[in-house]
């Protein structure tokens, strides 16, 4: 995961509910993820998206509108450019 592809502040700050989003995660292998997912709503210190699993299961995550940075989960993940890199899957 790099710091050059996370949203910046402002891009943070102009989500809205039904925006799409791209979920870059790290992995126990060195090698990250990426998912999509779609904001839920905002709350005042987060942004709650929706995703899916691979096995087709929703959950529902909490990320920081600070830094992007995903809270709680145990493995690190955080919201990216759509068009940095490999696309979402």
């Amino acid at each position: 995961m790099a710091v050059g592809n996370r949203l910046s502040a402002d891009q943070l700050a102009a989500l809205a509910p039904g925006d799409a989003v791209v979920i870059e995660s790290a992995s126990d292998f060195g090698r990250s993820r990426r998912s999509s997912g779609t904001v839920v709503r905002i709350e005042s210190a987060h942004i709650v998206v929706s995703c899916c699993s691979p096995r087709g299961v929703r959950y529902v995550q909490r990320y920081s509108r600070r830094d992007g940075a995903r809270l709680g989960g145990g493995h690190r993940a955080e919201l990216v450019n759509a068009d940095m890199g490999e696309s979402a899957r």
